[in-house]
């Protein structure tokens, strides 16, 4: 502690003398960099306003140059009437071209001069390459017709040359143009007007780009030709018609302060810029003296400070050991601070606040022994009385523990019937854990007077009596005379009474206020743990009851199927004899009449097998006639000619692929061909349009067979549901038919095969259904699902 407080002093001291310093210095360097900023600005303003004005100028003049071309009077009739008059001018021409030639040489303007009608056909001029071209697709042509124009700078394809034209259309004397005189300006000139730097020191530079980013004129530093293509912040924001000064990153990766602003006429922008390190030298200076001051400043507090620190954490350092050995144990150390001050009144107070910690501890660590064997008492009981469920062995379990370890005069348990609303004794021990058994029943009303037990269920409150011959409400035990206190603790959970838990000691004042919070927790999972119990049996009851009907419910379902299959069977027969004439002769009326009857019987035969099945199922009875060497092929081909039947007159094909390698099973025959028929039958039943594909094929050690249709699909959220006894997907519903048994029995019968069955479909989709079966068979019995 007195370090950190020395530490803090310390801390102190040095803002104090470093923070204003600081501040006052950063303010002043704050105001210093802002007016450096604006000064500088402004000098690149004005570095880039002159050689703006330069170039201005510049071009200006070139344009003047240009219209001296044709001072000579005789000339320049000559090229109006040229330009104007359609007829042969070839003498004239040549004449004009030896003129423009002079006129070249006369001047260090341009490197080319020509001449074009209004059609782009170039007339006149010094290259003879142009003479007779047509530069009507040039960029330039349409503006050079009605003003002055100046077309920006043009590079070459292999970025070595640059051109710019200005032109100056041609007019009559009415004021009619006839024609454009077209100038290739020599751009030394220009680039003369950035070849100088005044006020940008040894780092600034001014110059030109192209709206792509190409040096127009030379850069200061060297390996950055002509015509290179660069980039910068502010290259890119001048290009963007923005103007303004800031600082960035320029196209050599230096960082720079510069003045940026678009060249209209040019399309290309002029760029003013001078490096940050010596631009902001002075200010850089500046910052420097401001740290050096303020290093001194803190070794000058960091000394004073140090002084004046331990002058205060001495004795608050001599107290910090002492409270150390305290907190480890050695309650007998005393601080010695001779202050007079507050550092020695504190140190008194400290050694009166140990002498007193020092007698509260030995009290305390008595309460927390006896406390802490109480929870682990408790803690016992609870864990031993969680894991019987039987109500009568718990009860008796709870007070047998709790009289031994607590080391009661007795224990009872009170269970209240809220029919009756009396309290009965359920169980009670003595503090040798032996039960005892009272000759007399006893039962409590709620209204009991007296009776402490009856008191603390009609309150719901505890009852704690510390002298029970001093209470008018202790009811006495004829056989144990020996109580003196007494506590009762209702056991509810949520707002239901379960009963009492009735404690007793032979000693008065036995229960303190810590044993009463102990034994309300072990009351509250005692409520629990009887609850719990009342639960499992009601459970138990509930369950037999279940099975009991269940069972009833299957053997009446199977006798009753079976009672219907018997009459049935024999309606269907004698309804085969009569449409066959055997018993008289029969139109065809009556003919079509009995197959439909035939057919509805069968239908309904159908579900009462189905019916039957099932509930064998369910009682367990259901049994497999197992063979060995079924051969899956002859199966599929019985159930093919069921498909094929099922199939006629609708435009679906029936598909069956076998693989050729496919062992012979172990099975049930019959309940083999079963699952496939079902399968199939529901495939063909659904499948309007497409195909129903049946395959199988050879997975060790299992026969994976598959039926595959084109219907409408199931949606993931009804796959569960088609196996769930009588249910029915939406789709199967709509078409009607059925008991929703067919899938359900199919699945428990390839489970008893050692098999599995299932879906893989999505609406729209179609819908593929997978038996795998196992080549040598582990019947299993077949049961109803848990």
């Amino acid at each position: 502690m007195s370090n950190r407080i020395g530490v803090t002093l310390l801390i102190f001291f040095v803002l104090l003398a470093v923070v204003p310093l600081t501040l006052v210095g950063i303010l002043a360097l704050n105001v210093a960099e802002n007016q450096a900023r604006l000064q500088l600005a402004s000098q690149l303003q004005t570095v880039a306003d002159i050689k703006s004005v330069e170039l201005q100028r510049w071009f200006d003049d070139a344009r003047t140059t240009l219209g001296q071309t044709f001072v000579d009077e005789i000339q320049r009739e000559r090229m109006f009437n040229v330009l104007s008059q359609d007829r042969d001018w070839s003498r004239t021409l040549v004449q004009l071209n030896n003129y423009i030639r002079v006129a070249l040489a006369a001047q260090f303007t341009y490197t080319e001069l020509f001449v074009y009608n209004l059609k782009g056909d170039v007339l006149v001029g010094t290259e003879a390459t142009r003479v007779g071209t047509n530069i009507s697709s040039a960029p330039y042509f349409s503006p050079s017709l009605s003003a002055d124009y100046v077309q920006p700078p043009e590079i070459s394809a292999d970025q070595a040359a640059v051109t710019i034209f200005i032109t100056m259309p041609l007019k009559l004397e009415d004021g009619q143009i006839v024609g454009v005189l077209a100038g290739v300006p020599n751009l030394e000139g220009m680039r003369g007007v950035f070849a100088r730097n005044p006020g940008l020191g040894d780092t600034g530079e001014a110059y030109l780009v192209t709206d792509k980013g190409n040096l127009l004129t030379p850069s200061r530093f060297e390996g950055h030709p002509l015509l290179q293509t660069v980039q910068s912040t502010g290259i890119q924001e001048a290009l963007s018609g923005n103007t303004n000064s800031s600082g960035y990153q320029n196209y050599r990766g230096r960082e720079v302060f510069g003045r940026y602003q678009p060249v209209s006429f040019l399309k290309g922008a002029l760029m003013v810029e001078i490096e940050a390190d010596e631009a902001f030298r002075t200010l850089r200076n500046g910052q420097i003296l401001l740290l050096l001051a303020t290093i001194l400043s803190t070794l000058l507090a960091i000394g004073v400070g140090t002084g004046i620190t331990l002058w205060i954490t001495n004795p608050i350092r001599h107290l910090t050991e002492v409270t150390q050995r305290v907190r480890g144990g050695d309650y007998s150390q005393r601080a010695n601070v001779q202050r007079k001050n507050e550092l020695g009144e504190l140190g008194i107070s400290f050694n009166q606040m140990t002498a007193q910690l020092q007698s509260l501890i030995t009290g305390l660590e008595e309460r927390i022994a006896a406390r802490t064997r109480d929870l682990a008492i408790a803690a016992e009981v609870s864990k031993d009385i969680t894991t019987e469920l039987n109500i009568e062995n718990l009860l008796a379990r709870v007070t047998e523990l709790t009289a031994q370890r607590f080391d009661l005069y007795l224990c009872s348990v009170f269970r209240f019937d809220e029919e009756t609303e009396n309290l009965s004794r359920a169980a009670t021990s003595d503090r040798k854990g032996k039960q005892v058994s009272f000759l007399e029943s006893v039962k409590l009303p709620l209204d009991a007077e007296p009776s402490l037990i009856a008191l603390a269920a009609r309150t719901r409150q505890t009852v704690n009596q510390g002298n029970v011959k001093a209470s008018a409400t202790y009811m006495p035990v004829r056989d144990y005379p020996n109580t003196q206190s007494e506590l009762t603790i209702p056991m509810i959970l949520g707002n239901r009474l379960l009963g009492v838990f009735d404690l007793q000691s032979d000693a008065v004042d036995h229960f303190k206020p810590d044993d009463v919070k102990v034994l309300t927790t072990l009351a509250e999972q005692v409520a629990i743990a009887i609850r719990n119990a009342q639960l499992f049996t009601e459970a138990q009851v509930a369950q037999k009851s279940a099975e009991r009907a269940n069972q009833v419910k299957s053997q009446f379902l199977a006798n009753v199927s079976h009672e219907l299959r018997t009459p049935l069977n024999a309606i269907l027969n004698f309804t085969q004899f009569v449409s066959s004439g055997m018993l008289g002769d029969v139109n065809d009326e009556q003919i079509d009449a009995l197959n439909k009857a035939f057919t509805s019987g069968e239908h309904l035969l159908s579900l009462i097998n189905d019916v039957l099945d099932i509930s064998k199922i369910e009682a367990g009875a259901l049994e497999l006639f197992i063979e060995e060497g079924i051969q899956l092929s002859e199966e599929v081909e019985f159930v093919g000619d069921t498909a094929t039947s099922l199939l006629k007159n609708k435009p679906v094909q029936w598909k069956v692929e076998i693989d050729p390698n496919l062992p012979p099973i172990t099975g049930d025959r019959q309940r083999i061909t079963q699952i496939l028929l079902n399968l199939v039958s529901n495939a063909c039943k659904f499948t309007s349009t497409g195909s129903v594909t049946l395959k199988a094929v050879w997975q060790a050690p299992n026969v994976l067979i598959s039926v595959k249709d084109t219907g409408p699909g199931i949606p993931l959220e009804e796959q569960n549901l088609i196996f769930a006894p009588f249910q029915q997907a939406k789709l199967g519903l709509k078409h009607g038919g059925g008991t929703g048994l067919g899938l359900v029995i199919s699945r428990r019968l390839a489970e008893a095969h050692g098999g599995r069955l299932w879906v893989e479909s999505a609406a729209g989709l179609g819908a593929t259904f997978f038996v795998e079966l196992p080549v040598v068979g582990n019947p299993v019995p077949v049961t109803k699902e848990a």
